[in-house]
């Protein structure tokens, strides 16, 4: 029969996991204490030494690592002939389905003003002004004032990013076979669909000290989640040995590389599906 069925295993070497930076910026506590994350630093060459609060900050984009178990799929797949077969050299349709499931998260945490992955965007603030030294406490906030000096640490942001994703993979192929006694090797190449859903959620929490009456110490969280399906175009292509073990089992190795015309994931993370894989499989020809 030109009809083969194989099974076997594959170990794809995905990158790691693209994931967005978050920023936090008030959430509604503009014109009531605590307005936003409390950082206090003051304007220059201001006589009346009135506090500034800064109310935005901001983590750059991270990464997180996908677990080398993720990598693992099984393989599922047949190979016709084509015509014309000879003893040496022969041409076949082949096919593959290969499913992963990936589980990933990431986080960091830093301080305001502190070096790492954590940044202050100094764009947007609270100028608290006081029209008497006795009342110490703020009393009308002015928005849109500049801050011109430097901001003092206290204030902590930290993000956590969980994502999970489905990946299904089928192919459709041509492979050329070189037969030399028992040893073959094979090159295929062909078209791919792969269909990736995933899903995504991120926690933002932020944290400030006291920063004097009226500015108490508090913390925020916020957060987000996203879900996305997404089905994807790309191309293959393999080399292969195989070992004839009797005139109908075989066991063959293969490398392959897969290229992927886009990134899968949501808006908040992002993964690249182009990678090379080993396989080992069996094929039995009826």
């Amino acid at each position: 029969s030109p009809w083969a069925l194989r099974l076997g295993v594959t170990y794809r070497d995905f990158d790691d996991i693209e994931v967005k930076g978050g920023a936090f910026q008030n959430w509604g506590q503009a014109d009531t204490p605590p307005f936003g994350v409390q950082n206090v630093t003051t304007l220059v060459g201001n006589p009346l030494d009135a506090p500034v609060i800064l109310d935005y900050v901001s983590a750059s984009e991270g990464s997180g690592k996908i677990d080398s178990s993720d990598k693992w799929s099984p393989i599922i797949g047949f190979s016709y002939e084509l015509p014309p077969q000879r003893e040496w050299l022969g041409l076949s349709l082949v096919g593959n389905f290969q499913f992963y499931r990936f589980g990933a998260s990431s986080s960091a945490s830093g301080a305001v003003g502190a070096p790492g992955s954590f940044t202050v965007e100094q764009y947007q603030h609270w100028w608290v002004d006081t029209d008497s030294p006795a009342d110490n406490v703020p009393d009308f906030v002015t928005p849109g004032v500049r801050l011109l000096g430097p901001s003092l640490p206290g204030t902590t942001f930290a993000v956590r990013s969980k994502f999970d994703m489905d990946l299904y993979v089928f192919d459709l192929g041509v492979q050329a076979r070189a037969t030399m006694k028992r040893l073959n090797v094979t090159i295929a190449l062909g078209p791919t669909l792969s269909i990736a859903d995933a899903e995504s959620s991120q926690s933002q929490y932020a944290s400030w000290r006291a920063q004097g009456p009226g500015l108490p110490a508090s913390s925020a969280t916020h957060k987000t989640s996203d879900s996305d399906l997404e089905f994807l175009f790309g191309a293959y292509g393999a080399v292969g040995l195989t070992w004839d073990i009797t005139k109908s089992l075989s066991i063959g190795v293969e490398c392959r590389y897969d290229y992927v015309s886009d990134d899968a994931g949501t808006d908040q993370v992002k993964m690249d599906l182009s990678s090379v894989s080993g396989i080992l499989r069996l094929a039995y020809q009826f």
